[in-house]
């Protein structure tokens, strides 16, 4: 079915969609992560090809490449040639303690960074301890439950090896600048420091850290009320604090608490103290936002999460006069299709819809679960007329695909959208969501499977 273009753009308007769409053809923007490269490596220990092939079906589409040791193959040989992300063991191999198996590749100086999780039918805390002291960071019982096996996947991944941790320092010398970018630069962190109090929040917004190190003396403001000043803005209610200070006094260390610090260490501080602080609480938090922000199902944003998300895309779009677009899609005909197939079926089209989202869309775009089976695309500095070439071949995309059910069927399951953007269609995030949703339900109403911008 064609789309609801508008009519009444400008040639040069047009002209902006296509080149879009040819730079959507010739390379990596906008689409990104589809290649083979992207496919998380899966390798799985296991003996019961039964259990086995429920979890290709189980993971299938949904960006993991599985590897399936074979009984009688060397298992460090086959690891070393599957270089996995991570590894799924049963806790009996051949014969062999699947723990004692753990430990060994704990050991190994190759395979002993990736992480093991365990699957097994054995339900004691016996195991579960064993399973910990092995260095397992998982432990699941047969058969699996689809939701949290895939969460826990998810988590391996935070933060992806790829994306380094963002720390912030605001700190006003220069000398301990410089301490703190050599330890940890030379940690592999990404590393920017705020030497004027005053460009704390601007700095915050653009390098967006995951951890915060401040100074507790600086010249006007102290530490402590910088602290209380970063936990009112509710993007960072979970980000981690450390103070750093040369006065080692209870009455600070209690203050720092009381302003919403995770830590405290005396100047000069420790190289290896710092990077085993910042490695913790960044880690930490990061798993505990993950979990805060996700839709259980999808995996996606959650409502909440999704709308301090846009939040910070109209704080950051207001100051710099950026472009953002939103676009709000709806699966057609989505409750006749769990009456007719049945709710698990349903929950498996919007995963599976929620994967192919992040899949094709940028790095920088954010997706959210809005309700039910709505979801919201935050398309930041991206011209609606862009935009509307990158979800409407998304939609064709998505409509030709083929979803295989529970029971083997084979089904396909389109999508209506509604694109809305900021300053043209809205100065806030109620009128811009407003408009997306008018936007969308023009589309249900003119035959479903369109796409349809604000106003036209």
């Amino acid at each position: 079915m064609s789309a609801l273009r508008p009519q009444d753009k400008a040639p040069e308007a047009k002209s902006a969609q296509e080149n879009s769409l040819a730079a959507a053809d010739a390379g990596p923007f906008p689409f990104v992560g589809t290649d083979d490269a992207s496919l998380r490596k899966l390798a799985i220990l296991d003996e019961d090809e039964a259990f086995i092939e429920s979890l290709k079906k189980l993971l299938l589409g949904k960006g993991y490449e599985i590897h399936a040791w074979r009984p009688g193959e060397d298992i460090s040989a086959f690891l070393r040639e599957a270089k996995p992300h991570m590894i799924l063991m049963d806790t009996e191999i051949e014969g062999k303690n699947g723990f004692a198996i753990c430990r060994e590749l704990k050991g190994d100086s190759v395979l002993g960074s990736v992480p093991v999780l365990f699957a097994s039918e054995k339900t004691s805390l016996k195991d579960r301890v064993e399973a910990v002291r092995a260095g397992g960071e998982g432990y699941f019982v047969k058969p699996l439950s689809p939701e949290p096996f895939l969460q826990a996947l998810e988590l391996m991944g935070v933060p992806h090896p790829d994306v380094p941790i963002r720390v912030l320092s605001v700190e006003d010398d220069p000398v301990q600048v410089a301490f703190l970018r050599k330890v940890l630069e030379g940690a592999g962190y990404l590393f920017e420091a705020c030497l004027q109090p005053e460009e704390m929040l601007e700095t915050l917004d653009t390098f967006n850290p995951d951890l915060l190190l401040m100074d507790i003396a600086m010249p006007g403001f102290s530490g402590f009320e910088l602290a209380r000043a970063v936990r009112q803005d509710s993007r960072f209610l979970m980000l981690p604090i450390v103070f750093l200070t040369v006065r080692e006094k209870v009455s600070e260390y209690i203050e720092g608490l009381q302003a919403g610090s995770d830590d405290y260490l005396v100047k000069p501080v420790d190289p290896e103290i710092l990077l085993n602080c910042v490695r913790t609480r960044s880690r930490r938090a990061l798993l505990m936002r993950t979990l805060s922000n996700q839709d259980s199902l999808t995996l996606l944003y959650n409502r909440s999460s999704l709308m301090r998300q846009l939040d910070g895309f109209f704080s950051r779009a207001g100051r710099y006069g950026e472009t953002l677009t939103i676009g709000m899609i709806d699966l057609d005909g989505f409750k006749k299709f769990n009456d007719t197939h049945g709710h698990q079926a349903g929950d498996g089209v919007l995963r599976d819809t929620a994967h192919f989202l992040r899949q094709k869309l940028r790095d920088s775009d954010v997706i959210g679960r809005y309700g039910g089976e709505e979801f919201v695309v935050l398309l930041p500095q991206l011209p609606v007329e862009d935009a509307f070439c990158v979800m409407d071949r998304l939609r064709e995309e998505f409509a030709s695909k083929e979803y295989t059910l529970p029971n083997g069927e084979s089904v396909k399951v389109s999508f209506s959208g509604g694109l809305a953007s900021f300053p043209n269609d809205g100065r806030n995030r109620e009128t811009l969501l407003a408009a997306a949703d008018a936007a969308l339900y023009v589309s249900k109403r003119a035959g479903r499977n369109r796409l349809t911008i604000a106003g036209s």
